[in-house]
């Protein structure tokens, strides 16, 4: 989507802030990589209907980009992702926070659910459900952090994401408490028999992970390993919000916080069936021009029932599409230039491939009459050349009539088109 200075601003996928729950943040669910940043984003794109008992849904296409598989046909990898979070127990509140005179302290808890209760993709579009428990923890005001997903999207490694998740949430004060080594490995599920060698956990997992965090990241993490003798028994993280980041920004940001003319694209876009916290943020990442032409071309959409299922769905994806133009984007010229560039490029396609076509037809033509004229002499000084090329063709080969017998005499045919005769007669290489 153009901006004023016509320059590019990032897809709101990288403004996507998900609330999640901080005992799920510090679970000891044996999640991969694909699995937490899958559940990040259902639950993200769940997020305003969470109290409601119903199933949630995302057009496959839209879940590909969030996931970063836009360019995937196969959906293997999501549905066994979702299957897998349909059978993960999660353990939450593994540190719990009490208060005490002495100031804040830390208690083991325990409880367990299932992540999704249901799970499924049916017509091109993948939908979930939450079970009430697990929904009215996910909604719950009073335990949780900020979780910026889009910002964590480009960690590739499992350890690394798990790190992120649960060390991001203590930029506030700076520090996460001392944690021991097995329930460090329990959060970031480093639990095969190696790590149980701290030194591999250190070399494997930790470094590796804290590297990638700092580099990708909104966030910095220092480590400080805690020791007794010579054995660390404790980690601590020591996490700064890098200047940038979006953890500084005001998230709370309400309809009420606009401006009229933001209030009233806001209202659009809700009346897409967009979600306000969405609305909001796409406003706050886009600018209102970009977003106001995004909202004109869907609505004009859906008023000539173009748009058959979501159009909170197409809304999504016009928004995250750049136009390198110099004049405003409407739905009209959205539709007749596109319609215009894609007949354009089409007729240009079509022409090419004609004349390329024809030109093959030439040379063909002309190359099978070269040798459909070839003498005796000419026909016995290229089988030469081809038996020297295959010399187990030499058995089928009649010297009197210069021919091959069978289906040796069709390879030597092939072969006669690419033949240069040493003679004046000039033959194309090229067919």
């Amino acid at each position: 989507m153009l901006s004023k200075t016509t320059t590019y601003k990032k897809p709101l996928v990288d403004k996507a802030t998900l609330k999640k729950n901080v005992g799920l943040i510090h679970s000891s669910s044996e999640l991969g990589l694909v699995e937490r940043k899958l559940f990040n984003w259902l639950l993200l794109e769940s997020f305003e209907q969470l109290e409601q008992d119903v199933t949630h849904e995302i057009p496959l296409p839209i879940l590909k980009v969030l996931m970063g598989w836009e360019n995937s046909n196969n959906n293997d990898g999501l549905e066994a992702a979702m299957k897998r979070l349909m059978s993960t127990v999660v353990h939450f509140n593994l540190i719990k926070s009490k208060k005490t005179k002495e100031g804040e302290s830390y208690e083991d808890a325990w409880e367990a659910t299932t992540l999704l209760s249901y799970a499924a993709i049916v017509d091109g579009r993948a939908r979930w459900r939450f079970d009430q428990a697990m929904a009215a923890k996910l909604h719950d005001p009073a335990v949780f952090h900020w979780l910026n997903v889009a910002a964590a999207q480009g960690l590739q490694s499992s350890f690394a994401y798990a790190l992120y998740e649960n060390s991001a949430r203590y930029y506030k004060v700076g520090q996460t408490p001392k944690l021991s080594v097995p329930l460090v490995r329990e959060l970031l599920n480093a639990t095969a028999p190696l790590y149980a060698d701290f030194r591999y956990l250190k070399q494997r997992v930790l470094t590796p992970a804290v590297k990638e965090i700092n580099t990708i990241t909104d966030i910095e993490l220092e480590v400080e390993y805690q020791r007794e003798g010579r054995s660390v028994v404790a980690v601590q993280f020591f996490v700064t919000a890098k200047p940038q980041s979006s953890l500084l920004v005001n998230k709370d940001r309400l309809r009420e916080a606009l401006s009229e003319e933001e209030k009233a694209l806001h209202d659009r876009m809700v009346a897409l069936k967009l979600a306000s916290r969405v609305s909001i943020s796409a406003i706050d990442a886009r600018g209102y021009d970009a977003i106001e032409q995004a909202v004109a071309l869907t609505e004009y959409k859906v008023k000539n029932g173009e748009i058959s299922r979501s159009a909170a769905g197409y809304l999504r994806k016009v928004i995250a599409t750049p136009f390198d133009v110099e004049t405003p984007v409407t739905s009209a010229t959205f539709r007749r230039d596109k319609s215009r560039s894609q007949l354009e490029d089409t007729q240009a396609l079509v022409a090419q491939r004609q004349a390329e076509g024809e030109l093959v037809r030439e040379e063909r033509e002309k190359r099978t009459t070269e040798i459909s004229l070839l003498s005796v002499v000419e026909r016995r000084e290229a089988a030469k050349a081809f038996i020297q090329n295959m010399p187990q063709t030499a058995k089928f080969y009649d010297a009197d009539l210069a021919k091959f017998s069978g289906r040796t005499e069709s390879m030597f045919s092939l072969f006669l088109r690419g033949w240069v005769p040493a003679g004046d007669l000039q033959v194309s290489n090229s067919v």
